[in-house]
């Protein structure tokens, strides 16, 4: 007799967390609870009002976000007010149902289609949503990622491998030119001109294709070379002690 196959085989750290959240008597009750409201809300409440009642003496206010086309979803709006002014904090009454699989739940709690061990900060793996930035600034060549330490050693390692191989700065450092970029910023200051600098770093090539059109006076590939060099260096040497911002 063939046996059945592992229900568990594919889970990771939150289709466990998912199991025992729905197990939960607490969280049945209060999924109850919220499903009784939305009925409450969507029955008294005409489309694209907000809706409000009283509970226990307390006034409660709805709001109504849609989402797409098709599917909206009750927020439940806390109002108070302090010495620094009033605010507003909102919790959706969406919680997923405890019969379904945990695809509901990660989609709804924790905003995830494939979660993930290393995430980059900034990112959010679904394309609808945002968060909170709270990073510092970074150079374009650092990555700051956040790590989930409740996955295993290996996972996070192939992931982690996964995002530096697909990470590309905007700039790459074209650290092979960089003793051309410093031997034609050199020439420059030592006074010598476009033509010199080109005949001096690169004879050969200057033999063979020359320097400036002596009828048009346009550049070529081998005088623009030189300009473009003086400019990189002069970049990555006023880059390497930025002015202070005010």
């Amino acid at each position: 007799m063939q046996e059945d196959k592992d229900p568990y085989s594919n889970y990771d750290l939150d289709d466990w967390q998912w199991e025992f959240l729905r197990r939960n008597t607490r969280y049945i009750k209060a999924y109850k609870a919220v499903e009784w409201l939305k009925k409450r809300l969507d029955k008294n409440t005409p489309r694209f009002q907000n809706g409000s009642f009283k509970a226990f003496g307390v006034s409660c206010h709805f709001s109504r976000n849609d989402l797409t086309a098709q599917r909206f979803v009750w927020r439940y709006e806390e109002k108070w007010t302090d010495h620094d002014g009033s605010f507003t904090l909102g919790w959706y009454l969406d919680l997923p149902d405890p019969s379904t699989s945990s695809d509901e739940y990660k989609a709804k709690v924790l905003r995830m289609k494939n979660p993930r061990a290393v995430v980059k900060l900034g990112e959010w793996s679904d394309e609808d949503e945002t968060h909170w930035d709270v990073r510092p600034p970074f150079d374009e060549y650092q990555l700051p990622l956040l790590i989930d330490a409740r996955y295993d050693t290996d996972r996070i390692v192939s992931e982690l491998k996964e995002i530096l191989k697909n990470h590309r700065p905007k700039n790459r450092h074209q650290t092979r030119l960089y003793k051309w970029y410093l031997a034609v910023w050199d020439l420059r200051k030592d006074g010598l001109t476009d033509t010199a600098i080109a005949q001096r770093i690169w004879p050969d090539e200057y033999a063979a294709i020359g320097g400036r059109d002596s009828g048009t006076g346009d550049k070529g590939a081998l005088i623009q070379r030189v300009y473009d060099y003086e400019s990189a260096a002069q970049r990555l040497i006023d880059n390497s002690f930025p002015l202070k911002k005010r």
